[in-house]
């Protein structure tokens, strides 16, 4: 299902349809080939093709890329699992240019200074939390608290300007046909400037990590 093009010819459609079920398929099989240990606990997320340039995008604060983050996903609840992305920069002359900053345990710790999270087992964490919503939308996936919690963090590291302006920072620049690969729901990035790229999520089961202790829903246990 293709959303989020406008004004198109039916050859158009069909072309980009293509063109991303075969990147997509192309992922899948190197994801599996590369990292076999993870191959039978990945589940396929979105695949988008990236046109506009970051640099300039107006956007409401909570969807600004340029702002250091951890991925959420609101109507694509996790329920614990882990986010795995992978981008590849299409554009034929210019990089792509990121930054990173601290990692799960530092931005938790951040959070608690300011908010309260109380204390769950993992299966406490993972199951569907009560929804009003879900009345009306039984369609919709169920969140959890882990989810929960998770779009508080990424809300709250974007409405942190102290965070944003004196967080030490890594700069990385991806060249032109480079791909990068990283759980995005771990390290806070921010995307700086970049125009064309295609990008692929995965959702990791907790079961298939090679290093679950790194993950974030060991770090709440």
């Amino acid at each position: 299902r293709i959303t989020g093009l406008k004004d198109s010819s039916p050859h158009d459609l069909a072309r980009l349809t293509e063109g991303l079920s075969d990147f997509s398929k192309e992922v899948c099989h190197w994801l599996g080939e590369t990292y076999p240990a993870y191959a039978s606990g990945l589940t396929p997320d979105r695949v988008t093709l990236r046109t506009h340039e970051e640099a300039t995008r107006a956007l409401r604060l909570m969807a600004r890329n340029d702002l250091l983050h951890i991925d959420n996903f609101p109507t694509r609840p996790t329920q614990g699992r882990r986010i795995l992305r992978l981008y590849v920069n299409i554009h034929p002359d210019d990089a792509h240019v990121w930054s990173t900053s601290e990692r799960f345990g530092d931005l938790l710790h951040r959070y608690l200074q300011k908010n309260r999270v109380s204390t769950r087992s993992e299966q406490e964490w993972v199951s569907a939390a009560p929804s009003f919503l879900r009345l009306f939308r039984s369609d919709r996936p169920a969140c959890s608290a882990y989810d929960l919690l998770m779009q508080r963090l990424h809300h709250f590291l974007k409405e942190d300007e102290s965070f944003q302006g004196r967080a030490s920072r890594k700069l990385w620049s991806f060249a032109p046909a480079t791909s990068w690969l990283f759980f995005s729901d771990v390290v806070s990035h921010a995307q700086l400037r970049g125009r064309f790229a295609l990008e692929h999520s995965f959702f990791v089961d907790q079961n298939v990590l090679v290093y679950p202790e790194a993950s974030p829903l060991t770090t709440l246990i």
